[in-house]
């Protein structure tokens, strides 16, 4: 291998001698072309600013293009349902379109379509609601069931908690039991602390350490992570009722 005047190692190829270890030699072709278009690409880019780009990619990937998606398509219905109770002034929907949701969770949904449902059910201030969420827990999908328990934290009612309390008790996934043990934590009732004072005794250590941070939320109480603490304090359920005002009762 031939070398230069340094006695540094040089290589012959079709584009001309280069050095092996001396970046200051580049290519006789090849290296400047790719360099200068690298520098008009960037140039055009700073000139034109991204503004442009970005109101491209909103037309067609956001609200634009949500019209032309087939109406009768899973992304079409999907699209149309995350659109019910989004505004919290619109929360207030007519029974007849909830009672039009509650319906398709009993039915041979997609998955997607009955996610976007419960989600839409969470937002909507109606006792109507609570009967798709009821629905929705009795499905075969731990996923859903987990998002069912979610929506459910959004809703004042006490039919809410005693759902809650049920798929504590009842349910088989440690993903849903830990998901209505968490948002049990949302509400400020006996009832909730009665359910989650029980769950202390679960088997299972993280489904305990969700259940005191439950009781934390809605007592208000900092005991950390005591159980006997937790449980000599909730001897009494319906002292701790009202102590958190950022609970839900």
């Amino acid at each position: 291998m031939p070398n230069d005047q340094r006695g540094r190692p040089m290589k012959k190829n079709e584009q001309g001698m280069v050095h092996l270890r001396d970046s200051r030699y580049v290519r006789q072709t090849g290296g400047w072309s790719r360099g200068l278009f690298c520098m008009v690409v960037t140039s055009v880019v700073a000139m034109t600013g991204c503004a442009q780009t970005s109101w491209n990619w909103r037309k067609t990937f956001g609200m634009e293009s949500m019209v032309e998606l087939p109406v009768d398509s899973v992304a079409g219905r999907v699209a149309r349902i995350n659109l019910i109770g989004a505004d919290k002034s619109q929360s207030l929907v007519d029974p007849a379109t909830i009672e039009r949701l509650n319906k398709q969770l009993d039915q041979d949904t997609p998955l997607a379509v009955k996610s976007a449902i419960v989600g839409a059910l969470g937002r909507i201030k109606s006792v109507r609601a609570l009967d798709g969420l009821e629905s929705a827990l009795r499905d075969s999908d731990a996923r859903l069931r987990s998002e069912a328990c979610v929506a459910l934290a959004r809703h004042s009612d006490p039919r809410a908690v005693l759902l809650l309390a049920q798929a504590v008790r009842v349910d088989t996934s440690t993903d849903v039991r830990l998901a209505a043990t968490r948002a049990l934590g949302q509400f400020d009732s006996p009832a909730s602390v009665q359910t989650l004072t029980s769950v202390l005794d679960d088997p299972d250590p993280a489904v305990q350490y969700v259940a005191m941070q439950s009781l934390e939320a809605s007592t208000g109480e900092k005991l950390g992570l005591d159980v006997r603490k937790w449980k000599e304090l909730s001897q009494d359920p319906s002292v701790l009722a009202g102590r958190n005002p950022d609970a839900r009762r």
